[in-house]
C-alpha cells in the first residue's frame, strides 16, 4: 500500500439492531433506576447523561429481560447487604455484577430443591392416620345417606 492510501471501510455490524418488548424496556428501566438509587453520585459519574444510560440499557436489555422484577429486587437486596459489608468490588455501579447476583440467587434457589444440597429440606409427609379417620367417617356418612333413598 502506498503512502496516503486508506484501507476500505468495512461495516462491523451485520445484523439488524435488536428490538425490545415493552416488558424488557420496563425491566431495564427498573434495573437502572435501582442502580441509580443505590449508587447515587457514583452512578452519575458512570452514566453522566441520558445517552450513556440509553446505551447501557441497549447493551444489557436482553439479559435483564430474562429475569423478573422480583429477581431484580432480590439481587439488589443482596447487593446492598454485600455493599454494606465493605467489599470494594461493590462500591461502583456495575450491571454485570448485579446480573451475576441474579444468576447466583437463582442457582441457590434451584439447589435447595436438590436432595444432595446441604440445606435441602424434604417436604413434610401427609399424616395418613388422619386421612384414614376421615375416610372412615366419610364412609359412615355415605352409608347413612344411602339409607335415606331406600
Amino acid at each position: 500500500m502506498k503512502s496516503g492510501q486508506s484501507l476500505p471501510v468495512i461495516p462491523t455490524t451485520t445484523r439488524k439492531q435488536s428490538t425490545f418488548s415493552d416488558e424488557e424496556r420496563d425491566l431495564a428501566a427498573y434495573f437502572f433506576m435501582k442502580l441509580k438509587n443505590i449508587y447515587g453520585n457514583t452512578y452519575d459519574a458512570r452514566y453522566p447523561d441520558e445517552e450513556a444510560v440509553k446505551m447501557a440499557k441497549r447493551e444489557y436489555g436482553k439479559q435483564i429481560g430474562r429475569h423478573t422484577r422480583e429477581a431484580i429486587h432480590e439481587a439488589y437486596e443482596e447487593l446492598k447487604r454485600l455493599k454494606q459489608g465493605g467489599g470494594k468490588e461493590y462500591q461502583f455501579p456495575d450491571p454485570d455484577l448485579v446480573l451475576g447476583l441474579m444468576k447466583a440467587t437463582w442457582r441457590a434457589y434451584l439447589s435447595l430443591s436438590d436432595p444432595k444440597h446441604p440445606d435441602y429440606q424434604a417436604p413434610a409427609l401427609e399424616d395418613l392416620t388422619k386421612k384414614d379417620e376421615n375416610v372412615k367417617q366419610g364412609n359412615k356418612t355415605f352409608t347413612s345417606l344411602k339409607g335415606l333413598f331406600k
